[in-house]
């Protein structure tokens, strides 16, 4: 009995830890292509081609290509599509949040800012942000294997994308 007990566990674990993902690509793939939104889905392969090239703004920001899987954003401005739906709600009820640890919340008015992590020791597994507001809703998902000086990094390298210089 142990042993069948065991391999459930060993066969199901794959399928709850692929849950958070699946759970945002189904928010992202509601929103994509409409008016106002911009979604962004980084795979392991870009990581791997950008941390070849010679970026000055990345190598300065040491961004961690080696220690990321999977980047996704959903930013929506369309205050419409807002305004139809309790943002909040739908991007969090699919989520298993009891794996993560909240790590930052801030209620101001109608406006909701959350942050979650999956850690093991230092090293962090799963990375979630989200925002909701009447005007505004954003997920950040990152998964792989860093931690938040890794993530620093990575956010000043968003910031400053649309400012790249190859050499």
């Amino acid at each position: 009995m142990k042993k069948a007990a065991v391999l459930i566990v060993f066969v199901l674990v794959p399928f709850i830890m692929n849950g958070q993902s699946q759970t945002i690509d189904a928010v992202i793939d509601k929103y994509s292509g409409q008016e106002g939104v911009t979604v962004v889905n980084i795979s392991p392969e870009l990581f791997q081609v950008m941390s070849g090239m010679k970026i000055e703004q990345i190598e300065d920001a040491e961004v961690p290509f080696d220690k990321l899987s999977e980047v996704k954003i959903l930013s929506i401005e369309n205050q419409a599509l807002l305004a139809e739906n309790d943002f909040f709600a739908e991007v969090t009820d699919g989520l298993n949040t009891s794996e993560f640890v909240e790590i930052m919340t801030v209620k101001d008015g109608d406006e909701n800012i959350r942050m979650w992590m999956k850690n093991e020791g230092r090293q962090i597994r799963d990375f979630l942000l989200v925002v909701s507001s009447p005007d505004e809703g954003v997920v950040v998902y990152i998964k792989g294997d860093f931690n938040m000086n890794d993530i620093e990094g990575l956010a000043e390298s968003f910031g400053d994308i649309e400012d790249l210089e190859i050499n």
